[in-house]
């Protein structure tokens, strides 16, 4: 089966002169309040891939002037991606318990455009890997600059999960990156989540979201737009 990887689009035709599409954010709450998204105990920004309580507050992201709307938001103040409710509709068809939405808005030129949503991921989905044939790393202390790395060989698939929970990132600075991606191919599933993986093409790690060609083929039909698919 194929996979992609979604990667904001640098197509200034799709996304508009400048990028990213949002450089800046406007906070509804004052910047030390509790309840705002990055200040939160339990923030996704301190400890991510944990469930956001619901009074907690996002900020509405300001869009350049020359950027163009899309389904998919490269925002500078946002860890993780801003998604139109019809591109969320799509993705929740195949694997909702993984995500959380939480609201905000768009504010660009004079307008105030809802309906958008940044994503919260709530697990690493790593058993889209083959454990055997991709390569790991472990950071040894991820506050550095230029961190020492060592050869990190899993046991399974919960003990990647392990160094992702909150307990343990609460404690440590240890933090895992998969040098060499191959997927499983005993994997079936339509959409996972990874994150600190190595993509080849864009020499680069990063992290967001890897469809199969079904939702490929569903974003297409939509005409989902802001993103290009990078195949794995």
């Amino acid at each position: 089966m194929k996979y992609y990887f979604i990667e904001h689009s640098l197509d200034p035709k799709i996304i508009g002169r400048q990028f990213p599409q949002s450089q800046e954010a406007v906070w509804p709450l004052i910047i030390n309040d509790p309840d705002l998204v990055f200040n939160h105990p339990l923030s996704f920004h301190k400890y991510l891939f944990v469930k956001a309580p619901p009074n907690v507050v996002v900020p509405d992201f300001v869009m350049r002037n020359s950027a163009k709307i899309t389904d998919y938001i490269n925002a500078a103040s946002a860890n993780f991606p801003i998604i139109s409710r019809k591109m969320v509709d799509i993705i929740d068809q195949h694997k909702s318990s993984n995500f959380q939405w939480l609201p905000t808005h768009l504010l660009w030129k004079e307008t105030k455009i809802g309906d958008y949503f940044m994503l919260n991921p709530l697990y690493v989905d790593y058993e889209i890997l083959d454990l055997e044939k991709s390569e790991f790393e472990k950071i040894e202390d991820c506050s550095l600059i230029y961190p020492p790395k060592s050869v990190f060989l899993p046991k399974n698939y919960e003990e990647l999960s392990f160094y992702d929970s909150a307990i343990f990132k609460s404690t440590s600075k240890e933090r895992i990156e998969v040098k060499s991606c191959v997927i499983n191919k005993e994997a079936q599933g339509d959409l996972y989540y990874l994150k600190n993986f190595y993509v080849l093409d864009l020499t680069r790690y990063t992290s967001g979201l890897i469809i199969s060609e079904k939702v490929k083929q569903e974003l297409e039909a939509a005409k989902c737009t802001g993103f290009d698919l990078i195949e794995l």
